[in-house]
């Protein structure tokens, strides 16, 4: 008979192809019913399947602030454009007044020399009516000399022609009211000028009807004196104005 085992000594294996003992069992598994794992080729045991090195954040984290760094560029890109474009509309706006300025400068001097223009036209328009009112004057003193009843066809001949020749200073003054109305600038001299074509609208029609008396001559003398007036006025208007842009 097979000696037993005594205690102390380590059981005798199996004769080789024949199977172990009843009672023997295999090495336990491992909790959960699998395996232990494997050493690996260098002798450490690779991390679980599914696991993360420790330290490293799920992805979905990972997602989240590429996102929200995402987002935090886009606003400053929107909030750099923002600034960029209201730079871009101060620089414009600033562009505009001074065009605006500039363009106001220009306005005021070209006003001015429109003035200064019309004042001067107006200056020898009146020069020019003094120059033919004096010889109507003249002429008119002339006829008044001769007595009433010595007057013959020539004189009426004469007046009438004096009349013709005050009805063209007439025209002369009624063009300068026009230039006066157009320019604008004063409301005194349309006033004179008005009443300066009226008194020679009167004297027209007393030359016409061969009136030749003291109130024809008194208006024709009325008529020298505005003239010498009006001429007066727009020399010293002239100079202020010519001041005015040297200042």
């Amino acid at each position: 008979a097979d000696a037993k085992s005594q205690p102390g000594q380590e059981p005798q294996s199996s004769p080789k192809g024949e199977p172990p003992p009843e009672g023997a069992q295999e090495s336990p598994p491992s909790e959960g019913g699998e395996s232990a794992p494997e050493p690996s080729e260098d002798g450490e045991n690779a991390p679980p399947q599914g696991e993360k090195p420790e330290g490293t954040p799920p992805p979905n984290k990972r997602v989240e602030a590429a996102e929200k760094k995402m987002r935090a560029a886009q606003k400053k890109l929107e909030q750099a454009k923002r600034d960029e474009a209201v730079k871009e509309q101060q620089a414009a706006e600033e562009e505009l007044k001074k065009a605006v300025a500039e363009l106001e400068e220009i306005l005021k001097q070209l006003r001015e020399e429109e003035i200064e223009q019309t004042l001067a036209d107006l200056s020898t328009r009146f020069r020019k009516m003094l120059e033919m009112q004096l010889k109507v004057n003249e002429a008119t003193s002339q006829l008044v000399k001769i007595p009433a009843d010595k007057r013959n066809r020539e004189v009426d001949l004469q007046s009438t022609r004096l009349a013709s020749d005050e009805q063209k200073i007439l025209r002369e003054a009624e063009k300068a009211l026009t230039l006066l109305g157009d320019e604008g600038s004063s409301t005194a001299f349309p006033a004179t000028v008005e009443q300066l074509c009226q008194d020679m609208q009167q004297i027209v029609e007393r030359l016409a009807s061969v009136k030749i008396d003291s109130i024809t001559v008194g208006l024709e003398e009325e008529v020298v004196e505005t003239l010498e007036e009006l001429i007066a006025a727009l020399e010293l208007e002239m100079k202020e104005l010519e001041e005015k842009k040297q200042q």
